[in-house]
């Protein structure tokens, strides 16, 4: 008499025992009659179980009796049965997490024999609906509202059907994601002369910006105020490049990195010229007026040249920023001011005395004495030549050198000294 009895993945064989044998055999096929598979074996007792089957899938045995010599007996009727399993228990969830933006993580246990779950959502205005399948115990949920409660549920399926749902477990998504952003200087200017510049802002996010923060070194903040798309702000100007930062927070608190901009700061060089004469430098700046002015890049050094193409003319001095009368070197940490003078040179010099006429410098200068005077001259009464040179003349005795028709003796009373 053998009975087969079914169990998940398994069944057991039993059998009324045989006088006189000392074995059995065991048969399993998965069709009457049909050869054995997997699993048949032989067993000194008298039952039989039989492990890795298949749940849903009829099987057949049959049994035979060995005597102590090994002689084997008929085989036993065969009989048979169907693997049938319980449906699954209910799991329970073990963690509800709220993930990144828009995500709720979740985990339940594991039920034994179970071949997936399947997922249930709802909201507190919406029923359940299935959410996914997964073979595993976890599931992140995706793509949800942020601020809105969510609830679940979860049902353990086998090859039975699917088990009792677990206990309901719920969570609100939260926004974990921080704003983006940008920050605009004086409209993109590339530079500026002023050190309060004026910002423009533009911040971007999934529930709404709430509030800006800035600095000048990305160290020390500014105190948090309402976000808006502009601001006046004091850039430090004490280097040529100066950065401006911005960090931008959301309503749910989460704070943005921070975004950065730059505009290089210039100070400006003023020059004023008195007298006739020009000024120019090592850059492209030139003065040829009386009052000039030009930006140039915080520390830049400027260096100052005074000509003049005027043989009347002579640089004297500079004034303000700079003295003396060499070069002006001044390096640009602030607004910077100088003034070049130049004075009118007069005409005619007897051992480093200047006279406005050449009778006057006659008049002092002793016999064999020498007068220099400085060719171009626009006084008539002084020199015709307007060539920008120097030229020595030297007074000597009287020397009769011609009758004018009209007034009488042509003394030579001057005379130019080579060289």
């Amino acid at each position: 008499n053998v009975a087969a009895t079914a169990g998940n993945t398994q069944a057991t064989v039993t059998w009324d025992p045989v006088v006189g044998a000392a074995d059995y055999y065991i048969t399993i096929s998965d069709s009457p009659g049909g050869p054995a598979i997997a699993g048949t074996g032989t067993t000194s007792g008298m039952s039989y179980t039989i492990t890795g089957l298949t749940n849903g899938t009829t099987y057949y045995f049959r049994v035979q009796a060995a005597s102590p010599v090994g002689a084997w007996s008929a085989y036993s009727d065969e009989t048979s049965t169907t693997l049938q399993t319980a449906l699954p228990l209910a799991p329970s969830f073990t963690t509800v997490t709220v993930g990144i933006n828009g995500q709720i993580v979740l985990g339940w246990t594991a039920v034994a024999g179970a071949t997936n779950y399947n997922l249930y959502r709802r909201t507190a205005t919406t029923a359940y609906a299935l959410v996914n399948s997964p073979i595993t115990n976890a599931y992140t949920d995706t793509g949800l509202t942020n601020g809105t409660r969510y609830y679940y549920v979860v049902e353990a399926v086998n090859i039975a059907g699917t088990g009792a749902s677990s206990g309901e477990t719920s969570a609100v998504p939260v926004d974990t994601t921080p704003p983006t952003g940008t920050i605009t200087i004086d409209g993109g200017a590339v530079n500026t002369t002023n050190t309060l510049v004026n910002l423009t802002l533009t911040c971007t996010d999934d529930t709404a910006c709430a509030e800006m923060e800035f600095s000048n070194d990305s160290g020390t903040w500014s105190i948090a105020e309402p976000f808006a798309t502009s601001k006046s702000w004091t850039i430090s100007g004490g280097k040529a490049v100066n950065p401006v930062y911005v960090r931008f927070r959301d309503t749910l608190g989460n704070l943005s990195t921070a975004f950065s901009s730059s505009i290089i700061f210039q100070h400006t060089l003023s020059v004023q010229i008195t007298g006739s004469g020009t000024v120019n430098s090592n850059t492209s700046f030139t003065c040829g007026s009386s009052s000039c002015s030009n930006p140039f890049d915080y520390g830049t050094v400027i260096t100052l040249f005074a000509t003049t193409s005027d043989p009347t003319a002579l640089f004297d001095r500079w004034t303000g920023d700079c003295s003396g009368n060499g070069n002006c070197q001044v390096t640009m940490d602030n607004n910077r001011s100088v003034t070049a003078v130049f004075v009118t040179q007069k005409p005619f010099k007897i051992n480093g005395v200047y006279y406005d006429d050449l009778q006057s410098a006659y008049n002092d200068v002793a016999d064999g004495g020498e007068i220099h005077a400085l060719i171009g001259t626009t006084h008539p009464s002084q020199m015709a030549s307007l060539l920008p040179c120097q030229l020595t003349l030297q007074k000597r005795s009287p020397l009769l050198v011609g009758i004018h028709p009209t007034m009488g003796p042509v003394l030579e009373i001057l005379s130019f000294k080579e060289g």
